[in-house]
């Protein structure tokens, strides 16, 4: 776990480096091709030198937008969970704990970033065993206690931010399903019982609707890990079901995500140290693109007159 996320930090560390110094040379490298071959560009600026801008300007974009789709999600994300508390009918019972008055709601979740707390429904109070909710509230408490709700949203803000690289999300993934993995095992390690939050995930997940999955920390659908395979985890044979064993990550994933990541970091890089003056088959200057001009007016005169190759 510990490799895929020091290589997507330094990734991270590279690009933005890389974006926030080399972006000012790259606009600055474009206008002056463009003023240097504005009237004939066709004819003074190499097709190596558009090919160059391209592959330079669709890497920064690339960099650039991830920064602003992070942003943008992570905002409205947080605005949209904000919305749909406000929605629910909250009672305050201190100690962390939220009661949601509605019996015909059955969910249990964690939600807050730097304060997080435990919203318990009356539908799911009602609807489950003594041991049964007390697996549920040892649950979200561990998540309270190590404050995974903020881990969660970090995790989710990085893969979005390098959402081009397919090892992110598969990182995301894994972590978010260790984390899950880690509250079932502190419930088991306390109570024992492993048969009773095995029942209580599979109650919460049936009654669960789609925008209370939204804010849930424990209960988070996609990355997080099934709801069946947490199940399966705590109902299989002893030797296998505390394991937290990582998923094995593929060659090809890994090989594919460091390829985009040394591509991405050449394009925001290289305008740092791109040379002040193109090359000499760029038109070095604004009298070469003159002279080219005059050529061409010149030859497209001898055309109209009648005279062309001659």
């Amino acid at each position: 776990m510990a490799y895929p996320l020091a290589f997507i930090l330094l990734f991270v560390t590279g690009s933005m480096a890389g974006l926030v110094l080399g972006l000012p040379h790259l606009v600055d490298l474009t206008a002056r091709l463009l003023a240097w071959c504005r009237s004939i560009m066709l004819l003074c600026l190499p097709y190596a030198s558009v090919i160059k801008a391209g592959f330079l300007w669709s890497g920064t974009l690339i960099v650039g937008g991830g920064v602003l789709y992070a942003l943008f999600k992570g905002a409205a994300g947080l605005v949209r969970a904000r919305m749909a508390l406000r929605r629910l009918p909250l009672v305050d019972r201190g100690l962390g704990v939220s009661l949601i008055k509605d019996d015909n709601l059955k969910v249990a979740f964690t939600h807050g970033l730097l304060r997080p707390r435990i919203y318990l429904s009356t539908g799911l109070i009602k609807g489950l065993s003594r041991d049964e909710l007390r697996a549920v509230l040892l649950h979200e408490a561990h998540h309270r206690r190590y404050r995974d709700p903020l881990r969660f949203f970090f995790m989710s803000f990085l893969r979005d931010l390098v959402f081009y690289l397919p090892l992110a999300g598969w990182f995301a993934s894994e972590f978010m399903e260790r984390k899950e993995k880690a509250a079932d095992d502190s419930v088991v390690s306390r109570t024992g019982d492993t048969l009773g939050l095995a029942s209580a995930l599979l109650k919460v997940a049936r009654a669960t609707p789609v925008e209370i999955t939204a804010l849930s920390a424990s209960i988070k659908g996609k990355g997080s890990g099934s709801i069946e395979d947490r199940i399966r985890r705590l109902v299989d044979d002893e030797e296998c079901k505390h394991k937290s064993g990582s998923r094995p990550v593929s060659a090809r994933l890994v090989a594919s995500s460091v390829a985009i990541a040394i591509l991405l970091l050449l394009s925001v890089s290289l305008p740092i140290f791109a040379s002040g003056t193109p090359g000499k088959g760029d038109c070095n200057n604004m009298a070469s693109c003159s002279m080219a001009s005059g050529a061409v007016e010149k030859q497209a005169g001898s055309c109209c007159t009648g005279r062309c190759g001659k």
